[in-house]
């Protein structure tokens, strides 16, 4: 029996765990007949995943940075209360220079994603249209 389980006994449990309420949530989210109640209950069990992993993450050191040093994540505000978040692979290798655009109620962001730890995101304000009535 394992008393004093290591990272790989954390890593092997989250692993199974978080694909039975993935699966599970995937289910329940995704049918049609699926009631309130049930739905609710299948988002309070991901938000209860999330909570697990947090919790194993904190069991073995800094949940924000790599053993590198390097962040775990980054984000960037493009507006008021609006962000953009990366997260960067534990694998410095895998990490890649990225230019992402989307659109927002703001405008359009386009986001650059620079390794090892910067994110940056512009913002383009739309100009704002007006209906101008005829003759005027």
């Amino acid at each position: 029996m394992t008393t004093n389980p290591t990272a790989a006994d954390y890593l092997a449990w989250l692993a199974h765990y978080a694909e039975s309420v993935i699966g599970h949530g995937c289910e329940t989210l995704t049918d049609e007949e699926t009631s309130p109640e049930a739905r609710d209950s299948a988002i309070a069990e991901i938000d209860e995943l999330r909570l697990q992993l947090r919790a194993a993450a904190a069991k073995f050191g800094d949940c924000t940075h790599y053993s590198d040093g390097r962040p775990i994540f980054s984000h960037t505000e493009y507006a008021p209360r609006r962000s953009f978040m990366h997260l960067w692979p534990a694998d410095a290798a895998q990490a890649s220079v990225q230019s992402i655009e989307f659109d927002s109620d703001e405008g359009r962001v386009t986001v650059t994603v620079t390794p090892p730890s910067t994110v940056t995101a512009t913002l383009s304000i739309r100009p704002r249209l007006a209906i101008v009535p005829d003759g005027a």
